[in-house]
């Protein structure tokens, strides 16, 4: 039994050392948390091929991380790489099922591929998860007037100008009608 103890007591502490070296692995140095802060400056640079690098090895570090995969997802998007955006963006709310940027990014690629009813479900849950997000209304009210659905176009629009939106308050200042 002692033996049996002391065993079982050095496996858990080789357990337990081993996952606390998981959260400190590092890259050339950085931590996922550091390749992350790298490809965000490089995604504001628009300097795309030096944010997925720094993503793609912030994610090889933490590969549970939602953030990581969609701000991937903006950069691919960026390149013209769709499928591979579509598929970021698709991790990104499989980790988290409540990250209406992934679900935003998402509809927006849908909607530039001219997939407008994909576009509109997906607008659909980041209205459900925010609904006071005018740029989705007016997103999800120009995928509607595409598909040639002007009532629940201009009732997005609507809804959209009174949350603030500029553009839509512009167009319909342009038509005259108030909203």
């Amino acid at each position: 039994m002692k033996v049996r103890c002391s065993s079982l007591l050095f496996l858990l502490a080789a357990i337990l050392i081993t996952a606390g070296c998981t959260h400190n692995k590092t890259i050339e140095g950085f931590s996922a948390t550091n390749w992350s802060e790298i490809g965000r400056q490089a995604i504001d640079a628009k300097r795309w091929n030096e944010a997925l690098n720094a993503y793609n090895k912030a994610i090889d570090l933490n590969p549970n991380d939602a953030s990581a995969y969609n701000n991937r997802g903006l950069a691919y998007d960026n390149l013209d790489k769709n499928d591979l955006a579509i598929a970021d963006y698709e991790k990104a709310i499989e980790l988290n099922p409540k990250y209406g940027d992934a679900f935003n990014n998402l509809a927006k690629t849908y909607g530039r591929r001219g997939y407008y009813k994909q576009a509109i479900l997906f607008y659909d849950r980041v209205i459900e998860l925010n609904p006071k997000d005018a740029d989705a209304y007016y997103e999800r009210g120009n995928a509607y007037n595409r598909l040639g659905d002007s009532r629940f176009a201009n009732q997005d629009l609507k809804i959209a100008a009174k949350l603030g939106n500029i553009f839509a308050q512009k167009f319909f200042k342009e038509k005259g009608i108030t909203w």
